[in-house]
């Protein structure tokens, strides 16, 4: 198959040529296409039955220059009714400075035990917004960890996101570190975001949420004797940090504060103070 001049909504591509072949139940495919702003090629095999598997041996995506290939030989991904598995789906793209990857092995059910992992290593923040939105001035490298176990009713989830030399709006930070972990359908989460210049976020809280997905439930669901905890400091934070929401020329001073949460749904218990120095 072989389609020149193809046009729908934004997707403008000058030529599309698709090869197939199949008996029924395996189809080989190998898929070309390219245009100005959007160039993808994809060979793999599809096998239809009682679940959806592909087989994908090439894949490339690139979008106004923003490219992703895939690293590894082989990818194998399936979707069943009760089961999406992905195993050595590794994706790369190559820039000056580093590669950026994208990997993704494990399988999530919906009865049994989870074991998926998923990583995110230098990925490059200031190319990807040249590309979604290129008034936006914001930089930086980011670095996620995630895995996925337990059972499908209770499953739990750990994570570590790093992101360094990030600037936002003109406001720079040194590092940005977070930690989170859910389990026994409790979240908890630590953060430590340091300023360039001056000043300290640190703060760690556990906040009650239903994760299950045996039925697919997400979403916060408090129970009015479910417990609450917050520790939340700010240590001389430059109060120019609002220039990432409200950019301003006309503003200076520190910001002091300290927040915690402690008590229940129905009764929080808080205390804390807010201060601004030499503002």
């Amino acid at each position: 198959l072989h389609v020149n001049r193809f046009v729908s909504g934004s997707i403008d591509l000058d030529d599309i040529h698709v090869t197939a072949e199949t008996d029924t139940r395996n189809y080989n495919i190998g898929i070309n296409a390219g245009g100005n702003d959007l160039k993808a090629q994809l060979n793999g095999l599809i096998q239809m039955g009682d679940a959806i598997n592909v087989v994908l041996s090439d894949l490339l995506l690139d979008y106004k220059g923003y490219d992703w290939h895939q690293a590894s030989d082989t990818a194998f991904i399936s979707i069943a009714d009760t089961e999406y598995e992905v195993r050595n789906l590794h994706l790369v793209r190559d820039s000056i400075d580093f590669t950026e990857s994208i990997y993704a092995d494990g399988v999530i059910r919906r009865a049994g035990e989870q074991d998926l992992r998923l990583d995110i290593n230098n990925f490059n923040l200031g190319r990807l917004m040249q590309v979604l939105n290129p008034d936006q001035n914001v930089n930086g490298t980011a670095n996620l960890n995630l895995q996925v176990a337990g059972s499908a009713e209770s499953p739990i989830l750990t994570g570590a996101l790093n992101m360094d030399s990030t600037t936002v709006q003109n406001f720079s930070f040194d590092t940005i570190r977070s930690n989170i972990n859910f389990r026994d359908y409790e979240l908890g989460v630590n953060l430590n975001i340091v300023p360039q210049d001056s000043g300290r976020i640190t703060g760690e809280g556990r906040l009650p949420m239903v994760v299950r997905l045996d039925s697919m439930q997400f979403g916060v669901v408090p129970q009015k004797t479910d417990p609450l905890y917050l520790r939340l400091l700010i240590s001389s934070l430059p109060l120019s940090i609002v220039n990432i929401f409200l950019p301003t020329d006309e503003i200076a001073g520190e910001i002091n504060s300290f927040v915690n949460l402690d008590g229940t749904v129905g009764q929080p218990d808080i205390s804390g103070n807010l201060r601004v120095d030499n503002g």
